[in-house]
């Protein structure tokens, strides 16, 4: 048996690689939900203001951006591996026509998740300097 066959994985074996992968993935984006929501009902549901403080205000701001990079290039280099291992399947599956009709994985694109987290965190940013500015 060659070395090229004995390190190969199965169809199954590489949907439980993929499905680990992407269960990792999700928890980095509950997470970044969570901070993103805590975040936003902290500043804008307190009745009371926070604070008025420029100074303040940008912390907050570049914390949190600080925060939404990392966790996006977290997710982005995440997806892209999964987009790997997705390449890797259909490879695998392209010998067997049956099993690629019934069963495929096709991940998000990782453009489509940087667009996202720069669109969030702009949103985000701009919503919280907005509310923080007008108490």
């Amino acid at each position: 048996m060659s070395a090229s066959k004995e390190s190969s994985l199965s169809i199954s074996e590489a949907f439980a690689v993929y499905s680990s992968s992407r269960t990792a993935i999700i928890q980095i984006w509950t997470f970044f939900s969570l901070v993103t929501l805590g975040l936003l009902g902290f500043t804008l549901g307190a009745e009371k203001p926070i604070t008025r403080s420029g100074i303040e205000i940008g912390l907050i701001v570049a914390g949190y951006v600080a925060f939404a990079f990392g966790n996006a290039w977290a997710v982005v280099g995440s997806q892209a591996e999964l987009l790997r291992i997705a390449e890797g399947i259909d490879e695998l599956m392209a010998g067997n026509p049956h099993q690629k009709k019934h069963f495929s994985v096709a991940p998000i694109p990782p453009m489509a998740i940087a667009l996202f987290y720069v669109v969030m965190t702009v949103v985000v940013s701009c919503a919280i300097i907005v509310r923080l500015n007008t108490r």
